[in-house]
């Protein structure tokens, strides 16, 4: 048995003590694979390594090959739907350019069956036929089988749609369908709400075209302006668009920068110039049921002024317009419309007035 000495004896201790550096050393010539013996498992350890390493690219390859596949076929597809919304164009075309085209909301149908709701919407209010879209040639070709159609798949008049429209409707004097649509101008925001808030209902614009079809073009126009006092205490300025004789025109009541009431008319964007010669009727109204005589209507003339050219000024659909932008032909009014008995209303507060218009 060893003893406590022995165990602690440096020649006689049980662990080996660890080798010098210079014993561990290999020399120059030696390489691992003396050093360090290949296994079999180890060997085959590195096969399946390389072995799945060509794997990978091989299916590296392959996945290439189907993403090229993968896109040929969605440029296919691209291609097909480039094909689809031509052919569905030209259908449109020649609906519009066709006068008496039959039969058309079948083939509406089938051309907005092929796209997307939202492309076919789109498709019809972009200015892609002669630089106007296929609702402006429907209103200008006399289409309204067509123009109805479309307009069932439109949720929404896009600004530049609306813009066209109000071309269309200028170039064929259309107010009814002006009205329709609501296509006009805004001349003051808070009378629009006001309106609104009162529950008035819209104001009414009637054309009448009394041209002679040769060298006279001649117009009336009757306003029907409802709650007119109330409305225009508490917006200070009124106005409202109509078309006539080939041009959209504005009919204004507003105070001047002199302190006074004025009434007139004007051009809007985009009608060409005018020479107007104009005559302005406000019907007056009896206010006892019993009055043994009519009162007399208010009458103002403007006459042509040689040289005179009346002009638009450019402005932003559904945008609120400023009267000082405008060229504006008016008359000047005395203070009645602040007179709450004034007899230029009738009984239901609402102006009642005529513009007989006409153009040299």
């Amino acid at each position: 048995m060893a003893t406590k000495s022995e165990i602690f004896d440096d020649g006689k201790s049980i662990t080996s003590v660890p080798p010098s550096y210079n014993e561990i050393s290999t020399p120059a010539s030696s390489t691992l694979t003396n050093s360090v013996p290949c296994t079999g498992s180890q060997l085959s350890l590195f096969s399946f390594l390389r072995n799945k390493y060509k794997w990978t690219r091989v299916e590296q390859k392959q996945a290439q090959v189907e993403l090229t596949k993968i896109e040929q076929k969605q440029a296919q597809v691209e291609l097909t739907k480039i094909e689809q919304t031509e052919a569905v164009l030209s259908h449109i075309r020649d609906i519009v350019s066709v006068p008496n085209f039959m039969p058309v909301a079948p083939i509406v149908n089938t051309c907005a069956a092929a796209l997307l709701p939202a492309e076919f919407s789109n498709l019809l209010q972009n200015p892609n036929i002669e630089g106007h879209t296929a609702m402006y040639w429907a209103v200008v070709n006399g289409q309204k089988e067509a123009f109805s159609v479309f307009a069932a798949h439109i949720p929404q008049f896009s600004s530049v749609c609306s813009s066209d429209l109000r071309l269309a409707c200028m170039s064929t004097s259309n107010h009814g369908l002006f009205m329709q649509l609501n296509l006009g101008h805004v001349i003051n925001s808070k009378d629009e709400s006001l309106r609104h808030f009162l529950g008035c209902p819209p104001d009414e614009v009637q054309v009448h075209d009394k041209g002679d079809r040769m060298c006279k073009n001649q117009f009336v126009a009757c306003f029907h302006i409802r709650m007119f006092q109330k409305r225009l205490h508490t917006a200070g300025e009124l106005g409202l668009e109509f078309v006539a004789a080939g041009r959209i025109w504005w009919f204004l009541i507003y105070m001047g920068n002199n302190g006074r009431w004025c009434i007139g008319f004007s051009l809007s964007h985009p009608s060409p110039p005018a020479h107007p010669e104009a005559a302005l009727v406000i019907k007056a109204h009896s206010r006892t049921p019993d009055c043994a005589t009519q009162p007399e209507d208010l009458k103002m003339q403007y006459g042509i002024v040689p040289g005179y050219m009346l002009t638009a000024e450019d402005c932003q659909l559904h945008q609120p317009v400023k009267i000082s932008d405008l060229n504006i032909l008016l008359w000047p009014l005395s203070d009645w419309p602040m007179d709450e008995n004034t007899m230029f209303v009738d009984c239901d507060g609402t102006l009642h007035a005529k513009l007989e218009m006409t153009l040299h």
